[in-house]
């Protein structure tokens, strides 16, 4: 495959040069909308370095934003959620991150990485379009077992409180959204010990 050939432009650009780091070369593959695209720049982050996703994390995270607020396509905007739930620190940042990520107090830079990412999906749930909904709600769900893990569950509480006050101002599909994330993310702690267990019982089996 040329730089000129047809296809995902992620995985040439990562083959030829190693991570991506720069945003401009992720926007036009989620303004494409396209599934194709936009799965690659999903894998692509998927496979990225903890420790470099948190340290491009401001970068990326304004690039996708700034993108979803001033996009009309649904697609794009489901896109752009999904690249943040896949950037988001997540469960394997906040399992002793002082092993895992520079700096001095790098708990602190996840729980505010993820600060930024649960704004988003709370922002999302109220879209208009019910597939950035509905990708909004799995990343919550991800956001709020993140906190769980840092063993934050007066965020989930408040996460949880601020759903139902947004439902509150919402009816239709969108209000249903709210509050199927609503009763997601209550349930998370009791998810995340039936997945400890399963892990635990693998590991056993092994």
């Amino acid at each position: 495959m040329t730089a000129d050939s047809q296809g995902p432009t992620v995985l040439y650009l990562s083959q030829q040069q190693g991570s991506m780091t720069d945003w401009t070369a992720y926007e036009p593959e989620l303004a494409s909308g396209e599934a194709d695209r936009v799965n690659s720049v999903i894998d692509e982050i998927d496979n990225v370095d903890l420790a470099e996703r948190v340290d491009r994390f401001d970068d990326w995270f304004a690039g996708t934003t700034a993108l979803y607020a001033n996009s009309d396509d649904g697609y794009v905007r489901q896109a752009c959620v999904r690249f943040i739930d896949a950037l988001a620190p997540g469960m394997a940042a906040a399992v002793n991150p002082q092993a895992k990520l520079p700096g001095d107090d790098p708990e602190s830079t996840v729980r505010a990485q993820t600060d930024e990412t649960c704004d988003l999906f709370l922002d999302a749930l109220t879209d208009d379009d019910g597939r950035v909904r509905q990708s909004a709600e799995r990343g919550l769900e991800a956001a709020c077992r993140t906190y769980e893990t840092l063993d934050d569950s007066e965020t989930v509480e408040a996460v949880a409180a601020e759903l139902a006050d947004l439902a509150d101002g919402h009816e239709g599909k969108t209000r249903e959204s709210l509050l199927d994330a609503k009763e997601s993310i209550e349930s998370t702690g009791v998810s995340m010990i039936g997945q400890l267990l399963r892990d635990a019982a693998a590991e056993f089996d092994n």
